[in-house]
């Protein structure tokens, strides 16, 4: 058999490492919930106080969620809570195994995009530990937020666009439920997966049809409704008066220092700065012409540009497109 790649190894032990580093800080204990955390909490226990009630009471529970939010975040834990009993330290557990599967997907996804190239799977194990040792990915992996949630269901899909083949009929059900789960997490998914979607667009067709009526089916089970209540507050939120309450307001020089925000708190200066000398390198190198991986990357990230016209200047918003800027 024959050994992985010291890069790729030592890739895996340093994601490891920081999973099991969260593990040992949760254990610790968590800081108290506040604000979104404490509402996603607080609907999580009533949830599951309806559940144990009876699937009708579930179900009125369920489609009353939030109203303004999509609910998916505060589901996940409920099988915790059958094992250990409600309670907030309980819920936040669910990002370790969701952080692990992000950093997964996104590691496939790169493996898909640069298939062929002679480095690519050292280049997708490096770039599914960056998802994982960004700071902002680190640190929101240790609240109950819906970014950690986010990330895995978009990377997942990401990977299935990249890897989708024409003549697989399947793959219309995994990009609809994925899709519908995607809804059901955050009501700007489509937003986020949209220039993958565009990149993989020849090979996605046959399966539009089927992915859409699978993302619709399950995204209505609250959707139906909720949706004029959530579209509402999502516009509010990044171009509204409720966007003036994440650090709104500002013209080009907040938006300048919202970008330096990213590079400074989204992934640190050190590994901002590798990441621009690789680029640079690569650009110059005459080995490293521009591909379909580096087309799909940059698709990805355009989404930044819709955040960036906003008027809200959250970067956690943001959050799930971190893993793309990483590969």
């Amino acid at each position: 058999m024959r050994r992985p790649p010291a890069l790729v190894l030592a890739s895996s032990l340093s994601a490891g490492a920081v999973f099991a580093l969260s593990a040992w800080q949760l254990a610790r204990g968590v800081a108290p919930p506040a604000w979104d955390d404490a509402w996603y909490l607080e609907t999580s226990f009533r949830l599951w106080t309806a559940l144990k009630s009876g699937p009708l009471d579930f179900m009125n529970a369920y489609i009353g969620a939030f109203r303004i939010k999509a609910p998916l975040i505060s589901l996940v834990p409920l099988p915790l809570y059958a094992a250990f009993g409600p309670g907030e330290r309980v819920a936040v557990w669910v990002n370790i195994p969701l952080a692990a599967l992000a950093a997964w997907a996104w590691s496939r996804a790169a493996l898909e995009w640069w298939r062929g190239h002679p480095r690519a799977r050292e280049a997708a194990a490096l770039g599914g530990a960056l998802c994982a040792l960004t700071p902002m990915a680190y640190g929101l992996s240790r609240v109950f937020l819906v970014e950690t949630l986010l990330s895995c269901l978009l990377g997942l899909f990401a990977w299935r666009c990249a890897a989708a083949r024409r003549d697989d009929r399947r793959e219309g059900m995994y990009l609809g439920v994925l899709l519908g789960l995607g809804l059901l997490a955050k009501a700007t998914f489509p937003l986020l997966a949209a220039g993958f979607i565009w990149s993989a667009r020849q090979r996605l067709k046959p399966h539009a049809k089927t992915a859409l009526l699978v993302g619709v089916i399950i995204a209505a089970t609250w959707y139906a409704a909720n949706l004029p209540y959530v579209l509402g507050f999502a516009w509010s939120a990044g171009f509204g008066r409720v966007a003036d309450n994440y650090a709104g307001a500002g013209g080009f020089a907040a938006r300048l220092e919202w970008l330096a925000a990213l590079a400074r708190e989204g992934f640190s200066w050190p590994l901002s700065a590798a990441a621009i000398a690789v680029a640079v390198a690569a650009a110059f190198a005459a080995r490293e012409k521009p591909g379909a991986g580096l087309r799909a990357a940059l698709w990805g990230l355009s989404p930044l540009l819709v955040f960036l016209a906003g008027v809200n200047r959250e970067i956690r918003i943001v959050a799930p497109l971190l893993p793309v800027a990483a590969l």
